[in-house]
């Protein structure tokens, strides 16, 4: 779901007012676009944090951002400020993952997974308003995510599923299993550079043949 401007605005505001660093988790946003989450909502940060994507799949962390609060690491001229080390620093196994990964990661493979994105969630919320089903969509890009909530939850109050609303994911991922698809309990799930429209078109069937096969309509539902 994407936040709120005014939120964000102050959040920033706030926080230049009284010195203290703007740091953007980037660790799974960074799918949002080329330049991450932050560029896409117009959030100049001090520091992003990155990891997951940039490794192609091998364990890897990273921060990166301006050169005023980078200069902390930096020994070249001796003792560096602050100390900074991990298990996989310099991992020679992900080090050549992660930079075969993000060679393939171009701006025009983030409009694609983009507009994969779009064709998707724009198929899931067809086939919702046909059944009249008790399941909303959310997502930017390459995310997305089904909701068993009649109206688009606003926070994590709104979001968090009752238990019928929980029963009823979990017949909801074991159905797309028994089709083929991994999709996560909480129907929290992305796309990847390795998909094309005929699997875009078999993840908008399944849940299609789900919700004929399990109807629950708005009016049914609390």
């Amino acid at each position: 779901m994407p936040p709120d401007p005014d939120f964000i605005a102050a959040v920033v505001e706030t926080a230049r007012h009284y010195g203290i660093l703007v740091i953007c988790d980037e660790v799974l946003n960074i799918r949002q676009s080329y330049r991450g989450a932050s560029a896409r909502y117009g959030i100049e940060p001090d520091l992003i944090a990155a990891g997951k994507t940039i490794g192609g799949g091998f364990p890897i962390g990273a921060i990166g951002g301006s050169r005023r609060v980078m200069s902390v690491f930096d020994g070249s001229a001796g003792r560096a400020k602050v100390a900074q080390g991990g298990t996989f620093s310099a991992n020679p196994v992900s080090m050549v993952a992660g930079r075969v990964s993000m060679e393939a990661m171009t701006e025009p493979a983030f409009a694609r997974l983009e507009a994969m994105g779009d064709r998707l969630r724009a198929a899931l919320t067809a086939a919702i308003d046909r059944h009249r089903a008790h399941y909303v969509i959310s997502g930017a890009a390459s995310l997305f995510r089904i909701h068993p909530k009649g109206t688009l939850p606003h926070d994590y109050r709104e979001a968090y599923p009752l238990p019928d609303e929980t029963a009823s994911m979990k017949k909801m991922t074991r159905f797309f299993r028994n089709e083929g698809v991994i999709l996560p309990a909480g129907a929290a799930a992305c796309l990847s550079t390795a998909m094309s429209d005929v699997d875009i078109d078999k993840i908008a069937d399944v849940f299609e043949r789900f919700l004929t096969t399990t109807p629950v309509s708005a009016g049914e539902a609390r």
